[in-house]
């Protein structure tokens, strides 16, 4: 989450933790923010740039005492995958941040509608599709095209309490 100077970007600090996923994971969420608090406090860095929910608070706290800037990317939406009591509170917390933050960066515009309007004027939606993806090779004949074969990575958790729409993608395909 803590971006060095140029010179020496690729040093990386890893937290060595095993952690339950879904809901078992908010016990242990302090210990994360413990860890990206210090982290970020006592390292040399220009920008942070955080990746999804579980890393922002201590981001945001950290930006604001040294005064720079935060960008938060939001890859996934969790609270989808929570209770609705918890997933009213996460959201509620979540637009916080995102107007707290300097800028957001989004999968897609789509993602936007998705999380019900982001309250922050920096929203800046990245895609990370390669825009000929789709197009057929031409063997130089009209009407003459060789279809290769297709295949669809998805990379992300299976898992049935997210909407996925992955049928809505294999129909499409």
């Amino acid at each position: 989450n803590g971006l060095n100077n140029t010179e020496d970007y690729d040093e990386k600090t890893c937290l060595r933790f095993k952690a339950p996923r879904g809901i078992m994971l908010i016990p242990f969420l302090p210990v994360w923010w413990g860890f990206v608090f210090a982290t970020l406090l006592v390292t040399k860095w220009d920008i942070v740039h955080v990746l999804n929910f579980h890393s922002i608070l201590p981001s945001l706290i950290v930006g604001k005492l040294k005064g720079k800037p935060v960008i938060y990317e939001i890859l996934d939406v969790y609270e989808e995958t929570l209770p609705r009591v918890i997933r009213t509170v996460c959201l509620g917390l979540d637009k916080l941040f995102m107007r707290l933050a300097d800028g957001i960066i989004v999968a897609d515009e789509a993602q936007i509608a998705g999380i019900g309007g982001i309250p922050n004027h920096n929203v800046v939606p990245i895609y990370d599709s390669p825009p000929n993806a789709f197009r057929k090779r031409d063997t130089g004949h009209p009407g003459n095209q060789v279809k290769k074969k297709f295949t669809l990575f998805y990379a992300g958790a299976l898992s049935g309490g997210r909407r996925l729409n992955l049928d809505k993608v294999i129909e499409t395909i």
